[in-house]
């Protein structure tokens, strides 16, 4: 594998999938409409499920990563899994793949996108990334959807992978 892939062919992965809609951020305790958004709790079970079955603190090197709205997962959520696992701030890297997505309209002015995202934030009561309530008031946090306003509170190292073929985000 070195050969093919002298970068990580050692580092231990986290892989992150879309899970419940809000990247792991949901954190209402009724239902809405029937549907639970409890991502947050799904994502305290993944830190203690991890922590507790495999031995990533003995890691060299952990890649956290995650494809779309698991990559937001990622984004949101990279120094809380590093900080849940008891990992150093330079044993992890975040790898999110095609997840930054943007608070802008699209190519025809149309708002859809961002509209529904906001939305989601609102019903779901989601919350992003840790110090992100320390930027922006309660009411305003559908921004939380948006990495283009909490990436620079990022502490984990990060790569950002977003695609020029990702329809959404062109």
């Amino acid at each position: 594998f070195q050969r093919n892939n002298p970068t990580f062919f050692d580092f231990s992965l986290i892989y992150v999938p879309y899970c419940d809609g809000t990247s792991l951020s949901g954190r209402r305790n009724t239902t809405v409409s029937g549907l639970y958004f409890r991502g947050a709790d799904i994502l305290e079970a993944l830190i203690f499920e991890l922590k507790h079955t495999l031995h990533l603190p003995q890691a060299s090197q952990v890649v956290i990563s995650g494809g779309s709205a698991g990559a937001s997962t990622v984004l949101w959520h990279a120094d809380r899994i590093v900080a849940g696992l008891g990992l150093t701030p330079g044993q992890a890297v975040a790898i999110p793949d095609a997840g930054f997505f943007l608070d802008r309209t699209d190519v025809n002015g149309i708002d859809c996108w961002p509209n529904q995202m906001r939305s989601l934030a609102a019903v779901s009561g989601a919350r992003g990334h840790a110090r992100y309530l320390e930027r922006y008031p309660p009411t305003e946090a559908w921004r939380c959807m948006f990495p283009e306003y909490f990436a620079d509170l990022i502490s984990t190292r990060t790569l950002i992978v977003q695609s020029l073929y990702d329809s959404s985000e062109i």
